[in-house]
């Protein structure tokens, strides 16, 4: 009677396992690609995130240069175990200011792209909206995934 139950919990870890391994490929190939695209034309970025009318020019020029950085240093951590969660967190925060950026862009009815792949991939920001909201799901739940121990497991 306990054998069908450990099998069940093998399977358990083993989806967890591949899901959160997917997950992991996805956001940090997610972030790599859009922080190296960015990273070709900081210019034409720091345009896009003034286009958002956040933010005045010069802290817009600064993200511009920073901000590409910071998603490929992220994508890093989501590939190295050591750094995971950290970087599960701080995707996680990314993914929702990002979220909110084109949220406000939006209900301001700004006519503008995301820039969120660099200056030549205009998306839409209804699209942008929703690829974030994916992203911003996948983020949490990789975060919920690495913080919930394994059933039997301790975290170390």
């Amino acid at each position: 009677m306990g054998r069908p139950r450990r099998r069940r919990k093998g399977l358990a870890v083993k989806l967890r396992s591949i899901v959160s391994g997917t997950l992991v490929i996805v956001l940090a190939g997610v972030l790599g690609f859009a922080g190296a695209l960015k990273l070709r034309d900081p210019a034409a970025f720091a345009t896009d995130i003034e286009n958002f009318q956040l933010l005045p020019a010069g802290p817009s020029a600064l993200f511009a240069v920073y901000l590409p950085w910071l998603e490929l240093l992220v994508a890093a951590g989501l590939l190295l175990p050591r750094w995971r969660s950290s970087a599960a967190l701080l995707a996680t925060a990314l993914f929702a200011v990002f979220t909110v950026a084109v949220a406000a862009a939006m209900a301001r009815g700004l006519d503008i792209t995301c820039g969120c792949f660099g200056h030549a991939a205009a998306t839409p920001l209804r699209w942008a909206l929703l690829r974030d909201l994916v992203l911003l799901v996948a983020a949490l739940s990789l975060l919920f995934l690495l913080k919930k121990p394994h059933s039997g497991e301790t975290r170390r």
